[in-house]
């Protein structure tokens, strides 16, 4: 079928509805904006919840006289050297979660702290300096997306906890009373990964066809212009892009159509990494994002024949691609997602886009597997740009490969077996089990 004879919703039948639904949920809790880190944004959001909960319980204003926060060790690693947006640079939890607690906005998400300004920043410093404030990586909740915290104050106790999704608040407890109310509900459980998890690549195929009828195009577009502006902001910022553009113009690097997708996602990660500017996230992360968009959709823009149609649908493959990937790596997994994650969503959909079939995306899925799945993730950093150019170097290798390498380099890696989908969980399994005390490691060589 071609890409500009796509169905309308009155024509899907029962099971493309319901592929059309598990895709729209994906992309409601996956794809959506988050100001910087998102696990910055996550510890904004847990904060300003607590904060408002208590003073609308007690028809009060809260005075802190202690925070406890406790995080998995993926998220602690990830937000532990992060820039907190609307900082001029400032980084990690501390500055988080204060200005969480002055003036964050629950109902804004993962963009609860749109509204930072010098007279809050000023307000949230002075809590720290106080040195009240303890936070905490636990082990045992290794695999999963955890927060908690609790917070002593004039109007008393308050903890909120969040499981399985980055605003899933499970638990709300006022001075030991568990609170039922608007928030619980401010849900992403996940559990549209179980079905996720069952489809095959075929099938992901099948369903970006249906972005036309769910009237998911803007979406897909507005996601691409945000990353797109993030990556102008970011030119000047980014260290990373301003050696690639030397390199470029010192005849090291050739001035092509790669080089410029790696200044441009350069820019892009790097801008929000050290200033906390607002990204399109792909698997909820904004550095995935900028990889599973700006890849696909300026190679697209650049070599897809103007079918405007085309490229949308390997934007949403490449998103579909990445949420399955952590299906089975995990949500904040030891391995870099903008390489394993991300960079096989962004190569699939380009040889979508070249009118590849499902041999050739199989082939560069391995081979993505095999080349940069050791690329791990040692938390939130400009460092991140730098990580995001190898894996575009090995995404547009991946593509050559697969549409033009020889029958006879097969079986080229040893842990990208079979078909794709056994190969991705293949590297689920080094995610989890083989790369179990990373984290922990790398947590500690962070603290010092």
């Amino acid at each position: 079928m071609s890409s500009k004879d796509f169905k309308k919703l009155a024509d899907l039948s029962g099971e493309e509805r319901s592929d059309l639904a598990l895709m729209i949920e994906i992309f409601n809790h996956e794809v959506v904006e988050t100001a910087g880190c998102t696990e910055v944004g996550m510890v904004a959001f847990i904060s300003a919840t607590a904060r408002a909960v208590i003073e609308e319980k007690k028809n009060g204003k809260i005075q802190t006289s202690k925070i406890k926060l406790t995080l998995d060790p993926g998220t602690f690693k990830n937000g532990f050297n992060a820039g907190v947006p609307g900082t001029e640079g400032k980084k990690g939890f501390p500055i988080a979660i204060t200005l969480g607690l002055i003036s964050g906005n629950r109902k804004n998400g993962l963009l609860a702290l749109d509204n930072v300004n010098s007279d809050s920043l000023q307000k949230a410093e002075e809590i720290i300096r106080k040195g009240n404030i303890e936070i905490k990586s636990e082990p045992k909740w290794k695999g999963g997306l955890k927060a908690k915290i609790v917070i002593e104050s004039n109007l008393g106790n308050v903890s909120v906890l969040i499981n399985g999704g980055h605003t899933n608040i499970t638990e709300i407890i006022i001075n030991g009373e568990i609170i039922k109310n608007a928030d619980i509900s401010h849900s992403n459980t996940g559990n549209y990964k179980e079905e996720l998890r069952k489809k095959s690549l075929a099938d992901l195929i099948g369903m970006c066809r249906l972005v036309h009828a769910g009237n998911l195009n803007y979406h897909l577009i507005h996601g691409f212009m945000v990353n797109d502006d993030l990556s102008e902001r970011g030119s000047e910022i980014s260290s990373t892009a301003r050696n690639l553009r030397e390199m470029v113009e010192s005849g090291i690097l050739p001035d092509n159509i790669v080089s410029e997708i790696k200044i441009k996602v350069a820019s892009a990660v790097q801008a929000r990494m050290e200033q906390g500017f607002t990204a399109m996230s792909s698997g909820c992360s904004g550095n995935q994002g900028n990889v599973a968009i700006l890849v696909p959709a300026l190679y697209g823009n650049r070599f897809c024949n103007f079918d405007h149609s085309k490229v949308i649908e390997s934007l949403a493959l490449s998103h579909l691609l990445n949420a399955y990937v952590k299906c089975f790596t995990g949500d904040l997994s030891a391995m870099c997602g903008c390489a394993v994650g991300a960079g096989v969503g962004a190569t699939v959909a380009i040889i979508y886009q070249n009118n590849g079939g499902v041999y050739h995306m199989e082939r560069a899925i391995k081979y993505i597997i095999g080349t940069i799945a050791g690329e791990f993730c040692d938390g939130a950093s400009s460092g991140c740009a730098a990580k995001a150019v190898i894996a575009i170097d090995a995404i547009f290798l991946a593509v050559y490969f697969a549409e033009y390498g020889s029958n006879k380099d097969e079986d080229f890696c040893n842990i990208a077996q079979g078909s794709a989908e056994e190969a991705i969980k293949a590297m689920g399994k080094i995610a989890t089990k083989g790369m179990e005390g990373v984290d922990e490691e790398i947590i500690n060589i962070m603290k010092g």
